[in-house]
């Protein structure tokens, strides 16, 4: 109960703070907002007040580029964003939702719709962002049980190409229940409640982060050969054995 509450406070002070971030946009000086700092500083309290403990191998790149990953749950934002100050790529119906609409558009995140045209304004809004800062992508286009890695869309790794940056591959993995069932995974017709009920109740979720060694494309590259290479090399991380961190990882 007493971490319900906290995470309601903790949602509140997240719509406070965006508003403002919001206001500073239309005016025209959003741009002089630090907003992948203070996402990533909200983005580490939630974590802690949702009892997910994260060990973390490997390490982000610091100079801009697209980071791509498996898609598990909505956890795989907070879990991302806490550890490295990016921005995000959602889907295009994601900034109606109320309070959530909010809190990604005070973030500064790129929207997706389907098709093609639509889809090219999304990769030159991001190739712009990539000049300067750095860009996550879920190129599986849903959420999976974990266990697997869905076929990566290669549509938006042509921002990477086109803004001349590296792609770095994630590997997401979460631990399941003690008695083995899946607490992360959120798909098919999960409702948002219920599942951070759900976590909330597991009283502690462990998550593995692995930041991948960075692809560096040659001038050629071609998309849909950059996407499959980053697929697989998320698939290779996941399909390695589970284990406690070792030297050089860490739990936050």
């Amino acid at each position: 109960m007493l971490r319900a509450v906290l995470l309601l406070l903790h949602v509140l002070a997240g719509v406070l703070l965006a508003l403002p971030i919001r206001g500073a946009d239309i005016a025209g000086v959003g741009r002089r907002v630090p907003r992948e700092r203070i996402a990533g500083a909200w983005h580490r309290t939630l974590l802690r007040i949702l009892g997910v403990r994260v060990s973390v191998q490997g390490a982000p790149l610091r100079t801009p580029h697209l980071l791509v990953s498996n898609h598990v749950s909505w956890l795989d934002i907070p879990l991302i964003g806490a550890s490295t100050g990016i921005r995000f790529v959602s889907r295009h119906d994601v900034q109606r939702w109320p309070v959530a609409g909010l809190l990604a558009q005070a973030c500064g995140t790129f929207y997706i719709e389907r098709g093609a045209g639509r889809s090219q304004l999304t990769a030159a809004a991001m190739r712009a962002h990539l000049e300067t800062g750095s860009v996550a992508l879920f190129p599986e286009g849903t959420t999976t049980d974990g266990t697997g890695v869905a076929p990566f869309r290669a549509r938006l790794f042509q921002a990477a190409l086109d803004a001349g940056v590296p792609v770095q591959p994630v590997a997401l993995r979460y631990t399941p229940a003690r008695d083995g069932t899946p607490i992360a995974p959120f798909v098919d017709d999960d409702a948002l409640l219920p599942h951070l009920l759900r976590i909330l109740r597991a009283g502690e979720l462990q998550v593995e982060l692995q930041f991948l060694p960075a692809l560096f494309p040659e001038e050629r590259a071609e998309r849909r050969a950059l996407a499959l290479v980053s697929q697989r090399h998320v698939e290779r991380a996941l399909q390695a054995r589970c284990r406690r961190p070792g030297p050089g990882e860490r739990y936050q």
